[in-house]
């Protein structure tokens, strides 16, 4: 007999509540690890207790991502065996090499989009990992197809894309998936852009994240646990929504690219008020669909002095 609940912890960030999952069996695993607050923990403990369990039954925790608002519990957790995809290790642990790895990827970022120079205080910096997040080490890692240890019946699934390092757990049988932020009901999962610290990863998000999608289509899944939202169970026509409303979003721009604009211009222009406060977001949203376009052969890159320039393509190739 196995059972699935649903614990709700309250985040700092704009896109509210996270989900994490309690899988009760012969064991007792908890996915993901909420973020690194007090108000979080106190209403962890709670939740676990209506489930007449206590933080010293938990006997693994598996990360589906490395993002702050799904491992910051983890601080509190430090004895628990803690698993996830290998590429998940550089993000639960503070070192310089990966700071300066880091910062330098983003100041430089900024620079190739354009970004004006009274906007750098903006610039991610890899501390702000940890001001919700924790530090961990893995106990073991998790890869494409493995079965996860404790859980008789479940798969790993890379679904890279919101995250490079993305995992999510599948039940063939139960048709059911735990999905972290593969897929959410609301809103866009959005692909976010990172520093690749391993050769090949990440470099672009968006089509990582659309080939994730198309996996999902693929399955068989009648219900996903998300890390935010409600549970979903329309999985294949949410799907197919989000593949159609990204590629609208995206092929939108292109009356804009007409002339060559700057990465800042034509996040000016899909976010015309969000983008002064969240730069770094709408920066990365852009990137999502600009990568896209580029893809498709809609748009070309040109790079002058190093900045980049953006521009609808005469043919489409």
């Amino acid at each position: 007999m196995e059972n699935i609940y649903q614990i709700t912890v309250p985040t700092p960030y704009q896109i509210g509540d996270v989900h994490l999952y309690v899988i009760v069996n012969d064991s007792i695993t908890l996915i993901d690890a909420g973020v690194k607050t007090e108000k979080a923990w106190i209403a962890f403990k709670n939740q676990l207790a209506s489930l007449h369990l206590t933080v010293e039954d938990i006997d693994q925790v598996i990360l589906t991502h490395h993002h702050p608002d799904h491992v910051g519990l983890l601080h509190y957790l430090p004895s628990v065996p803690v698993y996830g995809h290998p590429h998940i290790e550089p993000w639960l642990t503070y070192k310089k090499s990966t700071a300066k790895t880091y910062n330098s990827y983003f100041e430089k970022l900024f620079l190739q989009l354009s970004v004006p120079h009274s906007y750098k205080s903006q610039i991610p910096r890899f501390e702000g990992q940890f001001k919700y997040g924790a530090e961990a080490k893995l106990a073991g890692t998790l890869l494409e197809g493995a079965s996860p240890p404790l859980l008789k019946g479940w798969k790993v699934l890379h679904m890279p894309g919101h995250a490079g390092n993305h995992i999510a757990l599948y039940h063939e049988e139960k048709e059911e998936l735990i999905a972290g932020d593969v897929l959410l009901d609301k809103i866009v999962s959005n692909p976010l852009i990172e520093p690749p610290f391993f050769v090949g990863e990440h470099e672009k998000p968006q089509l990582e994240y659309n080939n994730s999608l198309q996996r999902l289509l693929s399955l068989k899944v009648q219900k996903i646990y998300p890390g935010h939202g409600k549970v979903i169970e329309n999985v294949s026509e949410l799907t197919r929504e989000r593949i159609i409303k990204q590629r609208k979003k995206a092929e939108s721009l292109l009356p804009f690219l007409e002339e060559g604009k700057t990465g800042f211009e034509i996040c000016q222009h899909l976010f015309p008020h969000a983008y002064e406060k969240q730069l770094a977001l709408t920066l990365s949203m852009t990137l999502a669909q600009l990568h896209y376009l580029e893809e498709v052969g809609y748009i070309q890159k040109v790079e002058k002095q190093g900045k980049w320039f953006f521009k609808k393509s005469e043919v489409k190739v």
